[in-house]
C-alpha cells in the first residue's frame, strides 16, 4: 500500500523525503498516514500522543488512503473542534464521511467540507 501510495503523490508532483509505514514528510512538512476504521459515522481517526499534539500545533496533516488520497491540513481538521477541553483528553475522534458530491470531516456536531484536499488516483 505505501508503495501505491508514493506512486500517487510523485504522479502529482509531491516532493517527499521520507516515506514510514505511519508518517511521511512530503514538500518538507510531517505527514501523518492513517487509514481510519469504519464506523456509521464515517471513517474513523483517532488522535492521541503525538498525533494530538501535532494537530493541537497545527503543525502537519493527515494523510487518508480512502477514495483516492486525502491530504488534509491540521489547520482544516483544527476547524471543526471547537470543544475546549478536547486537547485535555487522551484522544479526538474525527470522522470522515464520503457522500455522493462531497466529502465531510466531522467532529461531535461540527463539520467541514475537506472534497478540495482529495488527490485523485
Amino acid at each position: 500500500m505505501s508503495d501505491d501510495l508514493k506512486k500517487i503523490l510523485e504522479r502529482h508532483k509531491y516532493n517527499i523525503t521520507e516515506f514510514k509505514s505511519y508518517e511521511a514528510t512530503i514538500n518538507g512538512e510531517k505527514v501523518f498516514i492513517r487509514p481510519g476504521s469504519k464506523k456509521s459515522k464515517g471513517w474513523q481517526v483517532t488522535f492521541r500522543d503525538v498525533f494530538k499534539k501535532a494537530l493541537q500545533n497545527e503543525s502537519g496533516s493527515l494523510l487518508m488512503p480512502r477514495d483516492g488520497i486525502l491530504l488534509i491540513p491540521f489547520s482544516e481538521i483544527k476547524k471543526v473542534i471547537n470543544d475546549s477541553g478536547a486537547f485535555r483528553r487522551n484522544t479526538i475522534d474525527i470522522f470522515i464521511a464520503f457522500e455522493e458530491d462531497s466529502i465531510k470531516l466531522r467532529y461531535k456536531d461540527s463539520e467541514v467540507d475537506v472534497t478540495a484536499y482529495r488527490i485523485q488516483k
